[in-house]
């Protein structure tokens, strides 16, 4: 394009003409940091600009929401989608004075439902141990003090943790764990599963 042409005439040869590509190596560059902060001001120009035909007559912008958008009947909103809004975008939304915007979220909400439904008793004893969730999953299941568990196995259970309440399947977990960079084959996911689902027999019950 011509930004790109225009910096090689100038013997100037980034990798990218992206946006992460300036703000990663702003500082190695005056001309990426500017480029960084005339994109940075492009992405809300064009944010804003996307949004503004869903303002009320008040000026504020307020998105539809649903109770049951998806088919696990989690929380949705859309016209526009302020669930997802980009950090360029959400330092363009500013409470009205004397007010405060409060952002919360349920700590493994999904788990502790699955525990207060099944009544599993290592699940429950997980929770009761005041341990990181994902540590002391993935100690019951590899049968290794808390203090032992890697990172690996944390991450390996912690991707088993998220999908075990929606059914996740042995290729599920496997995909899960790739893309967490841990190299896993389906036959060792579904070794894994079933180890889980051994460990707490409440849930594979449940299941």
């Amino acid at each position: 394009n011509d930004l790109a042409f225009t910096l090689y005439e100038n013997n100037i040869f980034p990798r990218e003409i992206t946006f992460n590509y300036f703000k990663e190596h702003r500082y190695e560059n005056p001309i990426y940091e500017l480029l960084y902060k005339y994109k940075k001001v492009g992405q809300k120009i064009t944010l804003l600009s996307s949004i503004k035909k869903y303002r009320s007559d008040d000026g504020r912008v307020r998105g539809q929401w649903q109770l049951n958008s998806s088919t696990t009947k989690r929380l949705g909103c859309s016209k526009p989608n302020l669930m997802s809004l980009p950090k360029v975008a959400k330092e363009c939304v500013i409470p009205d004075k004397g007010k405060a915007i409060i952002q919360c979220d349920f700590s493994q909400i999904e788990l502790r439902i699955l525990a207060e439904i099944t009544r599993d008793k290592n699940l429950l004893l997980a929770f009761d141990s005041g341990c990181d969730i994902h540590i002391a999953t993935a100690s019951l299941v590899y049968g290794k003090p808390t203090t032992e568990i890697t990172e690996d196995e944390r991450n390996s259970c912690k991707a088993i943790n998220y999908g075990i309440p929606y059914g996740i399947s042995a290729k599920g977990i496997k995909d899960n764990l790739n893309k967490l960079g841990i190299s896993a084959t389906l036959s060792q996911a579904s070794s894994l599963r079933n180890r889980f689902l051994e460990v707490f027999s409440g849930i594979k019950k449940y299941q």
